[in-house]
């Protein structure tokens, strides 16, 4: 593995020293298990929002543990990054022209809150790549991720049959009421099975638990996806490959449903990333099999009404000039401040559908919406400037172009995870656990690169 590296040698007794630390019968990587598989289990409690930060404590003293640490390549940049993000906070304060003036305060936590949370996937990725095969094994790994698409293939199911679902969590019955009963924090602690929102006519629930957002749901159920394939169809036998088709099949009605184009489109990009770099290496039964998928699946959607929902949805576009004053707003505020933005979202003077301040029966959708809420490079730009967005961007693309000679399962399976990324950068937010999974994936070329895993 071509890595910067400061690691020593362990000795046995330090290896002992290690081992006697673990005072419950813990699996090793437990806490990265943990974060994906028992995920719907901290929605359910109210504590989807804080399980991934809270999860990356045992793996800080883990890696604590074992300094020093070895670094991937390319990893200055990402460094780079997070000091831009805290270098701006300094413009917290600063007026960007067409928001409201704001609380700063309001502004700062919401800052801290991004910048913990790079934080908490940077130790992720230094956790996967620092642990070694026997203590935390790719196979298992990419298992727990594809057990992770079931569960979240099975919640989205579950919000299509009962859109209206929801329940009060153990966290929000300890809240005191001024609290729990304010919009952010219900988004935060109040599990909702769908998103019921009128977009094609009529109102209609689109899946998102556990997570708060639809477009949150998707973004992590097209990413999961690639996972299931390596660990169903690329390692499996005839029982798993069947398996395998009939459990995409399922998941491909909840993903019409939630009506998210950015990722039907993501998942276009990514079967066409897959069969492009198949074909250069000359891997003719791969490149087949992904041709083949992309038939069976055209004929499934043809054969049923999910024909019906996306046509409807494309004639629909529904929030394209909402989302449009968002970016133009976003690009202006970006141009305004270049090198390192305002430190965090503001609020539009205005909305997306009217410059009244406020809602109304008459206009629900009115309101302010925050610059950046729309994507998350409009977010990056805003808060960060043009070059804090080029490092986060310049730190995926050399972790992309650096391992493009990997055609393992899951170097192409890790190298789609980032193409995707890159895809939903326009659309959608990568704050939490998108981002999470992203960094797994480039954590996971980085012990690729040194054992190569088929």
């Amino acid at each position: 593995m071509t890595t910067a590296t400061v690691t020593r040698e362990r000795t046995p007794s330090r290896a002992r020293a290690i081992g006697r630390t673990r005072y419950l019968p813990l699996p090793s990587g437990w806490p990265l298990y943990a974060m994906f598989v028992l995920f719907p289990v901290w929605w359910a409690l109210g504590l989807g929002s804080f399980a991934l930060p809270a999860l990356t404590l045992p793996m800080v003293y883990t890696l604590w543990r074992r300094r020093p640490l070895r670094v991937p390549k390319g990893f200055g940049i990402w460094l780079l990054f997070l000091l831009w993000v805290a270098v701006s906070a300094t413009t917290l304060d600063v007026a960007a022209p067409g928001t409201l003036a704001g609380d700063v305060a309001t502004r700062a936590l919401s800052a801290a809150s991004r910048f913990f949370s790079y934080l908490a996937v940077t130790v992720v990725l230094l956790y996967v790549g620092n642990l070694s095969e026997r203590e935390l094994p790719r196979r298992r790994v990419i298992a727990v991720l594809g057990v992770f698409f079931l569960e979240v293939t099975a919640l989205g199911c579950l919000a299509l049959a009962w859109p209206q679902g929801g329940f009060t969590s153990p966290l929000e019955l300890v809240l005191p009421d001024a609290l729990r009963h304010t919009d952010y924090v219900q988004q935060l602690v109040h599990p909702q099975m769908a998103q019921n929102m009128t977009i094609l006519g009529h109102s209609a629930g689109r899946p998102a638990a556990p997570f708060p957002y639809t477009n949150g749901w998707g973004s992590v159920i097209s990413t999961l996806l690639v996972w299931l394939i390596v660990w169903w169809w690329a390692w499996g036998g005839t029982r798993r490959k069947v398996a395998a088709a009939v459990v995409i099949a399922v998941a491909a009605v909840p993903i019409v449903y939630s009506l998210n184009r950015g990722v039907w489109i993501g998942l276009v990009v990514a079967v066409l990333y897959v069969g492009v770099r198949m074909a250069i290496r000359g891997h003719g039964r791969v490149l087949a099999s992904v041709l083949a998928a992309i038939v069976v699946v055209a004929a499934i959607v043809m054969a049923t009404p999910l024909q019906k929902v996306i046509v409807e949805r494309i004639n629909n576009p529904h929030s394209n000039a909402g989302r449009a004053a968002q970016d133009m707003l976003a690009v202006e505020g970006a141009a305004s401040s270049p090198v390192i933005g305002y430190g965090s979202t503001r609020n539009m003077a205005g909305s997306r559908q009217s410059i009244a301040i406020g809602k109304s029966a008459d206009c629900p959708r009115c309101g302010n919406s925050s610059t950046g809420g729309a994507g998350q490079i409009w977010l990056l730009m805003f808060a960060h400037g043009f070059v804090g967005a080029a490092l986060y961007v310049g730190f995926f693309a050399y972790v992309l172009w650096r391992h493009r000679h990997d055609y393992s399962a899951v170097g192409v399976a890790a190298a789609t995870v980032i193409v995707l990324s890159f895809v939903y950068l326009p659309f959608y937010g990568a704050i939490g656990m998108p981002l999470t999974l992203a960094f797994v994936a480039i954590g996971l070329l980085w012990r690729n690169a040194s054992e190569r895993l088929t």
